[in-house]
This record gives C-alpha cells, sequence and structure tokens, in this order.
C-alpha cells in the first residue's frame, strides 16, 4: 500500500468526521429515531451482515480446506486475505472505540449525552468508529481484490449495513464513515503485505495466480 494514500486520506477522513460530528449527527441521529418502526425493523436484519464472526469462520474454513485437504493455494490465499483483513480491521476499530469512548445515539436521547468520555468499556461508550462499517469494508475491499466483476455488489451492501447502522441507532453517521475507511485501509495492506510475502494476491501486478481463477483452481 502506497504510503501516500494513507497519508492523505486519514487527515481527509477525520475532518469528514468532524464536520460530521459538529453538523450532521445529532439531527440525523433524531431523523432515524422517528423513522417508521418497519423501517427500521427491515435494517435490524440487514445490520445483521455486518457481524464478523461469520466471515471469520468461513473464511478461516476455506483457508484450512484449500490449504490441508485440497492443496490449492490460490484459494486458501483467499481464504488467509479476507480472514486478516476482517480480523486486523475489527481489532484496531475496537482499540479506537476504547480510547476515545464516544457515547452512542442511545445515551443522546436517554441522557442527553453526546461526545467523547475516554476508555469507557461500557457497550454504550463504544460507538466511534463502528466495527460493523469496518467488517463489511475489508470483506468488501478483499473481495473486490478477488472478483473485481461484482464490485457494485460489495459497496451496494456495504451501504446498505453502514446505513443500517445508524437507522436503528447504534452508531451516527460519522462512525460509520471512519470505520468503514478503517476497513478498507486494513484490508488494502493486508493484500499489500501478502502479495510482498508472496501469498499471491494478485494487488500491485507481484502475482495474478489469484485474479482470475482458472485452471487447476477452479471457475470463479
Amino acid at each position: 500500500m502506497r504510503k501516500k494514500v494513507l497519508l492523505y486520506s486519514f487527515p481527509v477522513f477525520l475532518a469528514i468526521c468532524a464536520l460530521s460530528y459538529f453538523t450532521l449527527d445529532r439531527p440525523v441521529a433524531v431523523y432515524c429515531r422517528g423513522l417508521d418502526k418497519s423501517v427500521r425493523d427491515v435494517f435490524r436484519t440487514v445490520t445483521y451482515l455486518g457481524v464478523s464472526t461469520w466471515y471469520m469462520a468461513a473464511s478461516a474454513a476455506v483457508f484450512a480446506f484449500f490449504r490441508f485437504v485440497r492443496k490449492r493455494e490460490a484459494w486458501s490465499n483467499r481464504g488467509l486475505l479476507v480472514f486478516l483483513s476482517v480480523a486486523l480491521s475489527g481489532i484496531i476499530t475496537d482499540l479506537i472505540k476504547f480510547v476515545l469512548g464516544r457515547a452512542r445515539p442511545t445515551l443522546l436521547f436517554e441522557k442527553d449525552w453526546y461526545g467523547f468520555y475516554f476508555f469507557e468499556t461500557k457497550y454504550a461508550f463504544l460507538s466511534f468508529p463502528s466495527g460493523h462499517a469496518a467488517t463489511v469494508a475489508a470483506l468488501a475491499v478483499a473481495l473486490y481484490f478477488m472478483f473485481p466483476r461484482y464490485g457494485f455488489l460489495y459497496a451496494l451492501g456495504m451501504l446498505l449495513v453502514m446505513a443500517s447502522r445508524v437507522v436503528i441507532g447504534s452508531h451516527y453517521p460519522g462512525d460509520v464513515i471512519f470505520g468503514a475507511y478503517l476497513g478498507a485501509i486494513t484490508a488494502l495492506a493486508v493484500g499489500r503485505v501478502m502479495d510482498s510475502k508472496g501469498f499471491g494476491t494478485g494487488i500491485g501486478g507481484r502475482s495474478e495466480r489469484m485474479i482470475p481463477v482458472q485452471g487447476t483452481d477452479g471457475a470463479a
């Protein structure tokens, strides 16, 4: 991953989140709280697509099966890429959540608490950044590296999960924006490191063993 991407994108996304904090987060939270229950219920279902456990378990199974049973390196690398991208983005977001301790929208309505309460461990103070958003963004980027033709579907799924976190009142817009940024950057970094170590992710032009899937590795 080029250092310039991180150097320039990080302050940009911080600025976007700061702008959201001061202008957008409160009114959007109030608006979503007033949405019809049926709408919120739909998004409560959608939000489960952002649970990292499923993707980590599935990708670990893919890695183990193709590394130790079927002996197909390209497919095992795919599983490893997804697993590391999702797992590491989750660790990073959890650390930031703990340090910053941003109050979730529920506390805004219950106690009029809005802002950061550093080094809090309770769920109600772990709003920034969104772990669900980080998960789906990391997943979307990892999948795009491997199967780019379906990029629109990955982006759509990511945006729906991000929206669901705001609609159901678990996060503010700034939380999901920065969470998605962290997830995407993490997946990009993991892919570049794997490629540099010869794991064949196809990122950066060093190896094309994973894109597209052909020959002995099956069909995409």
